[in-house]
């Protein structure tokens, strides 16, 4: 294919930015392919999803923050104005709702009301949670860098890092379940990978100039366009605390076979959604390249399914597939910084999720099935509405 040969060929631009993510998040694929396997093996899969769902409960609340400074910092590079851009960047660091939250949940784990509240898997997820929060906030600053480094197309020069991150990690996890140290040894796997990493991006980010101390007025210029994206976390908050308490009423059976499909999922996803971002990012920087990002996508996804299949069978190909349009129509608004269309579908997925799950509450039928047709019509629903 020739734009397979053309991006292995690649010298500059945004051809040489997508070969750069090949090799970068093949490492992150690396671990969470690690990850499950281990906790499968520990038979913690349940623990292990508990905590993804408090994350996710955490990286909803936070994430408007981070979205807007990485699109703005990424506007102010197509403008050329690259002062600004490492100032915007910069805003990613300090964000205070998302260290105020990470500490709220810290204190609550150490209190062991946490393990009370996750029923079932409680103990384990609070003894994983822990850490894995641990290393969240060890590797926060280290992302602005990262965010920096792939908004300006230079992903390449720290593609080390992922790799550091990601052997450190594998190894950390065989080290600690060898010694016996459990699920918990896993998240302090993670934490020790974060600080071995962390270096690289932030000094890479500072060498190119892209990170800088924000002014007063760059927090408030990203706040006030964050807006939309709280107003649309409204109701992701709420299901990501009903998806949290959902998990904490399954069966361990039920819940480690849905874990398994979304590891799945993510596995497939992941790579193929950062392809698509880095066209988001040309487009915002006003460069061509974004069609060869999004024909990466497609592919990989493709090439990725049976890692899909492996870890969570037919289940986990059909979410891949709408993960699919899910994401094309997020790269579409996101490409014209378009917050408030991607608030507006954001939100009404997030209701129809908690609609189908509510109805499920309601008439005791906590299945599989129900989990899926729930994350199915989200993903769909959200396609719909971001077109």
């Amino acid at each position: 294919m020739k734009f397979l040969q053309e991006t292995l060929s690649a010298k500059s631009g945004v051809l040489k930015e997508i070969r750069s993510v090949l090799v970068q998040k093949t490492g992150i694929i690396l671990v969470m392919v690690v990850d499950a396997i281990c906790a499968h093996y520990l038979g913690e899969l349940g623990a292990f999803g508990m905590f993804a769902a408090v994350a996710s409960l955490i990286a909803v609340v936070t994430a408007p923050w981070g979205n807007a400074a990485a699109t703005e910092g990424a506007l102010a590079l197509g403008e050329d104005d690259r002062p600004l851009a490492a100032r915007r960047f910069g805003v990613y660091a300090i964000d205070p709702l998302y260290i105020s939250v990470i500490a709220i949940v810290m204190v609550f784990v150490l209190s062991g009301h946490m393990a009370v509240w996750l029923g079932e898997s409680g103990d384990q997820a609070s003894a994983y949670m822990f850490w894995a929060l641990v290393a969240k906030l060890i590797g926060h600053v280290p992302m602005a860098g990262v965010k920096a480094m792939r908004k300006s197309g230079n992903t390449h020069e720290i593609i080390a890092s992922t790799w550091i991150l990601s052997l450190v990690n594998c190894l950390g996890n065989i080290v600690s379940i060898y010694l016996g140290w459990g699920i918990e040894g896993l998240a302090i796997s993670w934490a020790v990978a974060e600080m071995a990493a962390a270096y690289i991006p932030i000094a890479a980010a500072r060498r190119h100039e892209l990170l800088a101390v924000p002014t007063f007025g760059d927090v408030k210029h990203v706040a006030r366009k964050a807006i939309a994206g709280y107003i649309a976390a409204i109701p992701g908050t709420g299901v990501c605390a009903l998806r949290t308490v959902v998990y904490a009423t399954l069966s361990g059976d039920v819940l480690s076979a849905f874990i398994a499909i979304r590891q799945g999922y993510e596995s497939a996803n992941n790579l193929a959604s950062q392809l698509a971002k880095v066209g988001v990012a040309a487009n915002q920087r006003c460069e061509e390249g974004a069609q060869h990002a999004y024909k990466w996508s497609i592919l990989v996804r493709g090439v990725s399914m049976p890692i899909a299949y492996y870890l969570g069978g037919m289940p986990a190909i059909v979410m891949t597939l709408f993960g699919h349009f899910a994401l094309m129509a997020y790269c579409s608004v996101q490409s014209r910084a378009d917050y408030v269309t991607n608030a507006k579908a954001s939100g009404g997925a997030d209701v129809v999720w908690a609609c189908l799950i509510g109805l499920m509450l309601a008439t005791d039928s906590c299945s599989l099935a129900w989990l899926l047709g729930a994350r199915y019509a989200q993903q769909l629903t959200y396609a719909a509405l971001a077109r």
